[in-house]
C-alpha cells in the first residue's frame, strides 16, 4: 500500500473514532459529566491515531516532493516547484482529514447548540418593568398543587437559583421567599459550586419540615457520568445534604440527562434505594433541558421508576413535550416545568410591553395553564423578582 492510499486509512480510522468517541466524549462534558476513569486513556489513544494520520500525511506529500525531483532531469530542476507542491498538497490533505474529523464530531452535537444552547440558555425573554407596579408588592403564593404520586402538595411557583449565586445571596432570597409561602425548592450543587444549596440551608433552619427540597447525583465539578459506582452516587447526595444542613431531601434527580444509558444506570438506581432505605431521600426524579428531552422523558415514563419529571417548558423545541406532561399525568407522575421564561419566546406572539402583566407573569400563566403541571420553577437571582413572579399564584 503506498504512502498516499495509507494516510487516506488513517484519516478514515481517525474520522470513525471522532464520530464514535470524539463525539460521545464532547456530548458527555456539554451535558455536564465529569469525566470517567475509562475515557483519560481511550481519548489519549484516539489522538495518537490522529496524530498518526497528520505524520502519514505529511509524509506523503514530502514523498510525492521527492519522487517529482527525482524525475525531473537537471536542466528543468529550476522551473519545478517540489517544495512548493509538497506543501499545498499536505495542506489539503491535512485539511481534509481535520474537516472531516471535525465533522464527526461537531454534527452528533448540533442539537446541543440548535435546541439547548439557543432556545433555552442563550435565549433572552423580554425583560421585567423597570418600575413595578404597586400592586406585585409582597405577592404570596396561592395556590399549591398535588405533585403525582409523592402525594406531596407544592406551591405552584417554586424557585430554582440562578447559576453563580453566592451564599449570602440564596440565602437573603430563600428566605424572603420561604416568608411567602413557597416551599419548593429545586437545587444542584454544580452550577454555583454548592454555595446556593449553603445559603438555602441557612435559611431553611427550623422550618426544613415545611418544605419540598430537591438536589441532584452530582458532584459540585458536574455531573456523575454512567456507571459510577454506587458508594460514588450517594457520597455525592450526602455531600449536599451536608451542605443544606438537613438529613434528608425530598427529591433526588438524575440532573441534566441526555440518555437512556444515564437515566437507566443500574448503579444509581441502587444509590437511590440504599438512601431510600436509609431515609436520606424520598422520591426519584430525572430532571432536563438537554436535546434529547422527549426521550429520556418517555425512557423514564416507560421505566416506572421515577417519581417526579422536571422538564424545561419549550414545546417549540421539543414537540412531543405535552403529550410527555400527558402521559405522566395519566400515570401519576408528577411534573415540575423548568425555564418557563425562555419555553414562552415563541409561543407568546401576540404579547406587547405595556400591558396589565410582564412577559415572565404571561409565561408563567401558560404553563400553569396546563393541570398536568404541579408546580413551574422559576431560576431567581434577587429576591426583588418575587412580587412579579408569585403574583400569578393561584391563577392557573
Amino acid at each position: 500500500m503506498g504512502r498516499g492510499a495509507t494516510a487516506f486509512v488513517a484519516w478514515v480510522a481517525t474520522t470513525i473514532l471522532a464520530s464514535g468517541i470524539f463525539a460521545g466524549y464532547l456530548g458527555r462534558r456539554i451535558e455536564g459529566q465529569i469525566a470517567s476513569r475509562g475515557e483519560t486513556g481511550l481519548m489519549l489513544a484516539s489522538a495518537i491515531v490522529a496524530l498518526v494520520s497528520v505524520v502519514l500525511t505529511i509524509r506523503w506529500a514530502a514523498g510525492l516532493g521527492r519522487a517529482e525531483a527525482a524525475s525531473t532531469n537537471a536542466a528543468a530542476a529550476p522551473h519545478v516547484m517540489p517544495a512548493r507542491r509538497r506543501f499545498l498538497l499536505g495542506l489539503l490533505g491535512l485539511a481534509g482529514g481535520v474537516l472531516a474529523t471535525g465533522a464527526a464530531t461537531l454534527v452528533p452535537n448540533r442539537r446541543w447548540k440548535t435546541i439547548t444552547l439557543d432556545r433555552i440558555r442563550r435565549a433572552r425573554p423580554p425583560a421585567s418593568p423597570a418600575v413595578p407596579p404597586a400592586a406585585w408588592a409582597g405577592s404570596r403564593i396561592a395556590a399549591q398543587r398535588r405533585l403525582g404520586r409523592t402525594d406531596c402538595r407544592v406551591s405552584d411557583v417554586s424557585l430554582a437559583f440562578a447559576p453563580g449565586t453566592d451564599e449570602p445571596l440564596a440565602e437573603a432570597i430563600a428566605r424572603e421567599a420561604i416568608a411567602r409561602g413557597v416551599d419548593a425548592f429545586v437545587t444542584w450543587p454544580d452550577g454555583d459550586g454548592g454555595r446556593a444549596q449553603i445559603g438555602l440551608g441557612r435559611a431553611m433552619a427550623g422550618r426544613r419540615d415545611a418544605l419540598f427540597v430537591s438536589t441532584g447525583f452530582c458532584l459540585a465539578e458536574g455531573h456523575l457520568p454512567a456507571g459510577s459506582r454506587p458508594e460514588e452516587y450517594m457520597a455525592a447526595v450526602e455531600e449536599s445534604l451536608r451542605r443544606l444542613g438537613t438529613e434528608r431531601v425530598d427529591l433526588v434527580q438524575i440532573h441534566g440527562c441526555n440518555s437512556i444509558e444515564r437515566l437507566l444506570d443500574p448503579r444509581v438506581h441502587e444509590a437511590f434505594v440504599r438512601l431510600r432505605e436509609q431515609g436520606k431521600v424520598r422520591f426519584l426524579g430525572v430532571a432536563t433541558d438537554a436535546p434529547n428531552l422527549e426521550l429520556v422523558a418517555h425512557g423514564a415514563l416507560e421505566s416506572d421508576r421515577f417519581d417526579v419529571l422536571t422538564l424545561a417548558h419549550h414545546p417549540g423545541a421539543w414537540p412531543e413535550l405535552p403529550e410527555r406532561i400527558a402521559r405522566a399525568a395519566a400515570l401519576d407522575v408528577g411534573v415540575l416545568a423548568s425555564d418557563p421564561l425562555t419555553g414562552a419566546i415563541g409561543a407568546l406572539p401576540d404579547w406587547r410591553p405595556g400591558g396589565s402583566e410582564s412577559f415572565a407573569q404571561a409565561a408563567l400563566d401558560l404553563v400553569l395553564a396546563n393541570p398536568g403541571v404541579a408546580s413551574v420553577v422559576v431560576r431567581i437571582g434577587r429576591p426583588e423578582a418575587l412580587d412579579e413572579l408569585l403574583f400569578v399564584s393561584g391563577r392557573g
